[in-house]
């Protein structure tokens, strides 16, 4: 089987997830397209840069490029006999229905840990950076492992820079990080002597505008190495995401059996119906 990777790093790591999972279940190779994300002028391919043991190839069908056209649902489904191409973001059972998945390829988002959670062991070694920490990000690590932690990630970029992912997605105010802090402090999982890890694609923005009662260290992000960031954050013994896939990722790779996730009730502004945030997270 086979599954179309595109989108930033988060959404490439949530094709991957489920698609490793349902080929596991099915006892089939899976090799992983990338023709498309090689090509993704918003965000860079990093999958490649993961501990990913499935075959990647970079050649597909011409036509495929407008599979995430706004065509008709029905209409996909005709031009496009051989693959499996998700209806909407909530999560689909049928999905792992071998006679569905079996020989096909797989196009969608699949934001749902329901698809692969079942194999998490395997998939936080299948998602191990492939590179090394800097020294900049080894001393981030070490004061990370000090204890008393939780990453803040503000996501702002193309979400305030891009009308369309603004209409779509918005961004968080501050008004929700606040509520946030308060709910870690009431269940005494943050304190005083916290330490507040604040990463973000626009780090000077939360510099100059973010005041809040912690200790807080302003993490500059790696420009190319985006995953090593992602475990950073991951590090940290709680965290507190925005509505974004990459530190979704952070949070869901995030060991600690104790740890506390809050995530946006709210995930996307145009109120698209999803199943993104896991039962056992906070919303708020």
């Amino acid at each position: 089987m086979k599954v179309k990777i595109i989108g930033g790093l988060g959404n490439q790591m949530f094709q991957y997830a489920t698609a490793y999972a349902l080929s596991k279940k099915i006892d089939e190779e899976l090799i992983v397209d990338i023709s498309d994300a090689i090509k993704y002028k918003v965000h860079p391919l990093r999958l490649t840069e993961l501990s990913c043991s499935s075959k990647f190839i970079s050649k597909s069908f011409f036509y495929e490029k407008y599979i995430y056209n706004e065509i008709d649902y029905r209409i996909k489904r005709v031009i496009y006999p051989y693959c499996y191409i998700e209806k909407n973001l909530m999560f689909d059972s049928k999905l792992f229905n071998e006679n569905i998945a079996k020989n096909k390829k797989i196009v969608g988002y699949f934001q749902c840990e329901k698809y692969f959670k079942a194999y998490r062991t395997e998939l936080l070694s299948e998602f191990k950076p492939k590179s090394e920490y800097s020294d900049y990000q080894e001393h981030i690590l070490r004061e990370i492992m000090k204890g008393n932690s939780c990453s803040i990630h503000i996501r702002r970029g193309d979400y305030v820079t891009n009308s369309n992912a603004n209409n779509v997605h918005g961004t968080c105010n501050e008004d929700y990080f606040i509520k946030a802090l308060n709910h870690l402090s009431a269940g005494r999982n943050i304190n005083e002597e916290t330490t507040l890890f604040v990463f973000s694609d626009d780090i000077e923005w939360c510099q100059k505008n973010i005041k809040w009662p912690y200790k807080m260290l302003f993490v500059n992000g790696d420009d190319v190495r985006s995953e090593l960031d992602m475990w950073l954050m991951s590090k940290c013994e709680h965290n507190i995401i925005s509505n974004s896939t990459f530190s979704w990722w952070a949070a869901w790779l995030n060991n600690n059996h104790q740890k506390v996730v809050v995530a946006p009730k709210v995930w996307f502004k145009n109120g698209m119906d999803n199943e993104i945030v896991p039962d056992s997270w906070v919303k708020l």
